[in-house]
């Protein structure tokens, strides 16, 4: 009878965790057909259009492109309830957009084992690596020329230099107090 009623409790958490792990596949899933068609829609739209990515929250304003570690990521504008690296990526306050002269573009993301750890694989990035900026229905090529780790405290200290830059910041998944930074140049 115990023997019996071991094994209805061991098949009914079996059931329970397939049943659990398939929806969490499918969202996953689901998030990213959702996240390829943002991306689909960021690049059909026309430079005419580029007032429907500022008025409409659920599209991109830009794509972050890292062919090292076959990164390809939409990003939203700073005011966007979705600019928030719990959410995307994020851009971080004071940052400018690489259309502008001197910018800098400064973006934070999650690292680690979750669904929202865009930059999981920035540790892999060496210098001379290539980033893609779209943004305006224009390629921004930057080149990795500084990485680095500061103390991990909510901030950043960053030098505004006489050139365009962009940043990319996230936790250091082997020392939890640490984060890394990958400043490029605009190229």
């Amino acid at each position: 009878m115990a023997k019996k009623k071991i094994i209805k409790i061991a098949l009914a958490i079996f059931i329970t965790t397939i049943i659990l792990l398939s929806i969490y596949y499918l969202s996953l899933y689901y998030e990213n057909k959702k996240e390829q068609k943002l991306i689909t829609e960021y690049f059909n739209t026309t430079i005419n259009d580029n007032n429907y990515h500022k008025i409409n929250n659920d599209n991109y304003i830009g794509i972050l492109e890292i062919p090292a570690i076959n990164l390809r990521k939409g990003f939203y504008s700073i005011e966007n309830k979705n600019n928030n690296v719990n959410k995307n990526i994020q851009v971080l306050e004071k940052s400018s957009m690489p259309d502008q002269e001197n910018s800098l573009l400064a973006i934070a993301g999650h690292s680690g084992n979750g669904s929202k750890s865009f930059f999981k694989d920035l540790n892999k990035l060496n210098i001379n690596d290539e980033i893609i900026i779209y943004y305006n229905n224009n390629e921004y090529y930057y080149k990795i020329n500084n990485i680095y780790e500061e103390e991990k405290d909510g901030t950043i200290e960053i030098k505004k230099d006489d050139y365009s830059k962009l940043v990319l910041t996230t936790c250091n998944q082997k020392d939890k107090t640490k984060q890394i930074i990958i400043e490029a140049f605009l190229i």
